[in-house]
């Protein structure tokens, strides 16, 4: 037998242990996210990237058995890391990622191995080969820089230049695109160029970047886009770092080199790195802010607006551009004419709604006219047909806040006037009550001012504005105020025509006749008699409406008893009489009129009488009274029958409840925010007792109750909770608003758990608080529901867009929610709406361009990548997925093996 030579059989035990381990790895790599399996796995892979490498290819001879077997599993192992690089999310580890990339270098080392193992084997096929393990090897490189992997880039580097000398040395054999090992080349020294910027050595940097000058002329588009995209990423580091002249240098090479290339020849993802490219240039030039900067970043502006026309993005850069200008030569009318512009071209969003109602108040400062003129063109142009309440309430109110704030008091009101008679007719269905309330609180306290001032007919004009149709939602009660102010300023003025018909414009209700009788009834000496005459006068001015008809009974009632010394014989009447009290107010709008509260002061001072050890804060008479109503209840016997006492724990719960709406009430038309916060704080207390209360009924007995009346207590629980949520957020208790979620669960109300989600999406809650918060939302409507999915989505979008703009990792687990409702959905034959997923699959990718743009290509990766794995579910046979695929591939973060 024939000695064995010891160094192939070594080679080949080598080469039996790197199969051996290539199968085991891809037999586990779906099932390696074992924390504690990783440092040792990637230490026995690390061992076996060395082995591979470390394998003298010429004296390497491969059976085709194992070439084969070695070509299949490394190109297995490729193709896996590509899908499990595409299932990365948030939850995603580190130690997961550097895996992966280790994987990959792996996989692309076998398969170099097998290639250059029969590399010459049939003429002309060696440089197809070498192209190909270059593409290969590029992709390694490109994949460890962008994942941080420096000694991984080495080796793939190391790899592209021994390739690249290789094409270089068959001149006269090679039959291919003469550009090509040029681009190579080229792609090589901008990907060393990247890897020294890694490095912190910017002068290896600049060194790789000089070498490769006189390359740039034979780079294709694709590889233009490649190495301008590596130089924006270094000019975009370098800024974020404020060294603002070395950023400068390297955006302009990429700016440059991307210029140099046939536009109509560049990608879309070309195109938009371009105008990316462009934009931070203009930040960096107005960073430095210098005027000869200044100058450049007008004129680089004024480029792309000769290329692309009057589009936002031109828009904004000129904009800011404007407002770097010294205050002593700022341009107020150009400044106006690009907000002008702005409002007629832009899409519109909340980011762009509030983007342009900030700039439009900064406006104001410099000029008045011209920030009211635009913002009138904003509602009436743009808001008014988008009908969008929460756009309108807020414009309306800034609108009407800067009418108050003119100099000039009759133009101010003269001109908000000439705005509102312009209003649509459907606009008091676009205004809200919360806006319409707030405008016309800014409005009461300008007449007010004027009223004061004696400026009675000006004082005029602001009342028959607040009467407008549009402000119609403010409820009776506010309309009143408006109208009884317009009749005062008439009869000040002497125009008793006007007051006359101001007066004969509000609603007639005859109060007089019965009220004389309720005086006269309270006078009879036939107590019991009287007492049963007047509850039923009571019960009649509630059917009718008639509230001060109600109180004076009421009233009447209670004198007649003895309070200075109430006996317990009086409390079953008291207590009545207390129950029809609560029963009229919490049925009516909170803002009463003169009478009304003169009436309610004095049902207050009996109140008081009878709990007059009690303290009691000296809130408006309608508090007031609910709080003497509360310690008038703490003075009851504790020995009363269950029945009694179930009764009183009734009225104390209407108690907290009127007083704790009225609070609310009172919160969000309060100016200083110090007693704004205050009255959130007390209105909380008085939810906590009633919820309370509510707890510590009886479970049969509150089964076995009266059905309307568990029914009315539960809908105030809900009402309550809405408002507790509210005041947690204006005191910004974010720790506590779950707690509030998760306690509302007992009302099972679903319109409760939609406000909650509108308050939160208007608060400036932190974006990891409004994500956990309307998550929980969702959960808890979706099991009050069987919802379908076309609804379920609809709350998803919901949410993406409110945490899009706050936090990207968050909403990247947004999308991963959306993901994994379309996967269930399509193993249930239940998919996700066509429309809604058009859409997420759309914003997510779109979202991913802008990441590129801000040059976290990290970042960009993972969101393409999840936009890729949306689209696998879309019902359009692929055509989605393979667009998306086509521009990932061209980001340079998808090439694969096939």
């Amino acid at each position: 037998m024939a000695p064995t030579d010891p160094a192939a059989a070594g080679r080949d035990r080598k080469l039996k242990a790197i199969l051996d381990f290539a199968k085991n790895l891809l037999s586990t790599l779906s099932s390696s996210h074992d924390c504690a399996s990783f440092e040792g796995l990637l230490a026995d892979l690390n061992h076996h990237i060395h082995t591979v490498d470390a394998l003298p290819v010429k004296a390497v001879s491969l059976s085709s058995e194992v070439a084969q077997a070695l070509k299949d599993v490394g190109r297995k192992l490729w193709n896996q890391c590509i899908r499990e690089r595409r299932k990365k999310d948030a939850s995603t580890s580190l130690q997961w990622t550097r895996l992966l990339v280790r994987i990959r270098i792996f996989a692309f080392l076998i398969h170099a191995l097998v290639r250059e193992n029969r590399r010459g084997k049939k003429g002309g096929a060696k440089e197809e080969e070498i192209v190909h393990l270059t593409q290969l090897a590029l992709t390694v490189g490109r994949l460890c820089i962008e994942e941080s992997d420096l000694d991984g880039a080495r080796l793939a580097l190391h790899k592209v230049a021994d390739y690249v000398e290789r094409l270089k040395s068959s001149d006269g054999d090679y039959h291919g695109d003469p550009d090509l090992r040029s681009r190579f080349e080229a792609e090589y020294l901008t990907m060393r160029t990247a890897l020294s910027w890694k490095e912190d050595r910017l002068d290896v940097a600049e060194h790789m970047y000089t070498k490769a000058e006189g390359l740039r002329h034979h780079l294709d588009p694709t590889s233009a886009e490649l190495m301008a995209d590596t130089l924006q990423h270094i000019g975009s580091d370098l800024s974020s770092k404020g060294d603002y002249s070395m950023a400068l240098k390297w955006l302009r090479r990429a700016y440059e080199l991307i210029n140099g290339q046939e536009l109509e020849r560049l990608s879309a993802e070309g195109l938009e790195l371009r105008l990316a490219i462009c934009h931070q240039l203009v930040q960096v030039l107005l960073a430095i802010g210098s005027p000869e900067n200044l100058r450049e970043a007008d004129d680089l502006v004024a480029y792309v607006e000769s290329e692309i026309g009057d589009k936002p993005v031109v828009l904004h850069w000129k904009l800011e551009i404007l407002q770097k200008s010294p205050a002593e030569v700022f341009d107020t009318d150009a400044c106006a004419s690009l907000l002008r512009r702005m409002i007629r071209s832009i899409d519109f969003s909340d980011a762009v709604f509030g983007f342009l109602l900030h700039n439009i108040k900064e406006l104001r400062d410099r000029s008045s006219r011209l920030a009211m003129g635009l913002l009138d063109e904003l509602l009436l142009t743009r808001l008014f047909p988008l009908a969008n309440p929460d756009w309108i309430g807020k414009a309306i109110v800034r609108r009407v806040w800067m009418s108050t704030m003119e100099a000039d008091d009759v133009d101010g009101a003269t001109d908000l006037m000439a705005l509102i008679a312009r209003v649509p007719q459907e606009s008091s269905a676009l205004l809200n009550a919360d806006a319409t309330i707030a405008a016309q609180s800014l409005m009461w306290k300008k007449l007010d001012a004027l009223y004061v001032k004696k400026d009675y007919k000006t004082a005029e004009l602001w009342c028959q504005i607040g009467l407008q149709p549009a402000f119609s939602k403010s409820g009776e009660a506010n309309q009143g105020k408006f109208a009884r102010k317009l009749i005062i300023c008439a009869i000040a003025c002497n125009d008793i025509e006007a007051a006359r018909s101001a007066f004969h414009s509000m609603p007639k209700t005859d109060h007089e006749l019965g009220c004389a009788s309720i005086e006269h009834l309270s006078k009879s000496v036939d107590k019991e008699k009287s007492q049963n005459i007047l509850y039923a006068c009571i019960r009649e001015a509630q059917q009718v409406g008639d509230r001060l008809c109600t109180l004076a009974a009421l009233k009447a009632v209670l004198e007649k008893f003895d309070l200075e010394t109430p006996s317990k014989s009086h409390f079953p009447s008291l207590l009545r009489c207390t129950i029809r009290l609560i029963h009229l107010i919490e049925s009516q709008d909170t803002d009463a009129s003169d009478q009304d509260l003169e009436l309610a002061e004095d049902t207050c001072n009996i109140f008081e009488k009878a709990a007059e050890n009690a303290r009691l804060d000296g809130l408006w008479p309608l508090t007031r009274i609910f709080g003497a109503c509360l310690a008038f209840i703490e003075c009851f016997p504790g020995d009363m029958p269950s029945k009694e006492t179930s009764e009183i724990q009734l009225m104390a719960m209407r108690c907290h409840f009127v007083i704790a709406a009225a609070l609310v009430s009172q919160a969000r038309t309060e100016d200083k925010v110090d007693e704004q916060l205050q009255r959130y704080v007390e209105m909380r207390q008085h939810v906590a007792a009633f919820d309370k209360a509510f707890e510590s009924m009886p479970q049969d007995e509150a089964t076995s109750s009266d059905e309307a009346v568990m029914g009315d207590i539960v809908a105030k629980l809900s009402t309550l909770f809405v408002f507790d949520f509210e005041g947690a957020v204006c005191l910004k208790a974010w720790d506590q608003l779950g707690e509030i979620v998760r306690r509302a669960k007992v009302c099972k109300d679903e319109l409760m758990y939609k406000a909650m989600g509108d308050c939160l999406l208007r608060s400036q809650a932190p974006g990891n608080v409004l994500y956990a918060t309307m998550r929980l939302i969702i959960n808890q409507i979706f099991e009050l529901e069987d919802f379908d999915n076309q609804r379920l989505a609809k709350y998803i979008r919901c949410m993406f867009q409110a945490i899009l703009p706050l936090d990207d990792n968050l909403a990247l687990q947004v999308v991963d929610q959306a993901l994994q409702i379309a996967r269930e959905g399509s193993q249930m034959q239940n998919p996700f709406p066509g429309d809604e997923l058009d859409w997420v699959v759309a914003t997510t990718f779109n979202h991913a361009i802008d990441i590129l743009a801000r040059g976290d290509e990290a970042l960009c990766h993972r969101w393409a990548l999840k936009a890729l794995d949306m689209a696998e579910y879309m019902d359009d046979g692929g055509d989605m997925r393979n667009v998306l695929q086509e521009r990932v591939v061209k980001l340079g973060f998808g090439k694969g093996m096939h």
